[in-house]
């Protein structure tokens, strides 16, 4: 496996969007709503570097 194909291979843990929301201030984020965020925030970042 080439460095490219595991960079577009990586997303955003469930663990990172909680951590990264107790960080803001937003406590007991869901397990479901840390999990759409994650693929959303991955996509979404996936998109701007391309």
């Amino acid at each position: 496996m080439s460095e490219n194909d595991s960079i577009y291979g990586t997303t955003l843990s469930q663990e990172s969007m909680k951590v990264i929301a107790e960080s803001i201030g937003v406590g007991n984020l869901p397990d479901e709503a840390a999990k759409d965020l994650a693929e959303d925030v991955s996509y979404r970042l996936k998109e701007i570097i391309q």
